[in-house]
């Protein structure tokens, strides 16, 4: 396991592996061949990296997940990022997104990445996707991009910052 980094490091360096990954297959494969790939880069560079992770599903409590079916994130890293892996060539990221939003409230983990390696470039099929209220994002973007803080507060709330 390495050492405790920042979450942006985190899906910063489970990024280049997945460009890496892209690089060397191209788009085109299966799903899987894809996930099974970024888990061996992410163990190289020294990442506690686990695939086909079941999630409880409950409702009001009660379990109602199906044993024979459960849900699954196809990895998850250092215990603390939520990867779902896609393979498509354009279309489906809202979609995408809202799936690995669900893991992430299912499990209480905070941040994810949509990576669908189907796209021409890996960049075109990167998405974070966070599990946080209104205010914890603001208050992470006044963090990490000021300048975007500012956008989101004029679009949001058609004040001027």
């Amino acid at each position: 396991m390495l050492e405790d980094i920042p979450e942006n490091q985190l899906t910063d360096r489970i990024i280049n592996a997945a460009i890496e990954v892209h690089k060397t297959l191209g788009p085109g494969l299966k799903e899987e061949v894809y996930e099974a790939a970024l888990a061996l880069e992410l163990g190289w560079r020294g990442f506690k990296c686990q695939r086909q992770v079941p999630v409880q599903v409950t409702y009001k409590g009660i379990d109602i997940g199906e044993a024979e079916h459960p849900k699954r994130i196809d990895l998850l890293v250092e215990d603390t990022v939520v990867v779902e892996c896609k393979a498509l060539p354009a279309g489906q990221d809202p979609l995408f997104k809202a799936q690995c939003l669900t893991y992430l409230k299912m499990t209480g983990k905070r941040v994810g990445l949509v990576m669908n390696f189907g796209r021409p470039t890996m960049k075109e099929g990167i998405s974070r996707v966070f599990n946080e209220t209104r205010e914890e994002y603001r208050a992470r973007l006044a963090r990490e991009n000021p300048e975007a803080l500012k956008r989101v507060v004029v679009e949001e709330d058609g004040a001027t910052a």
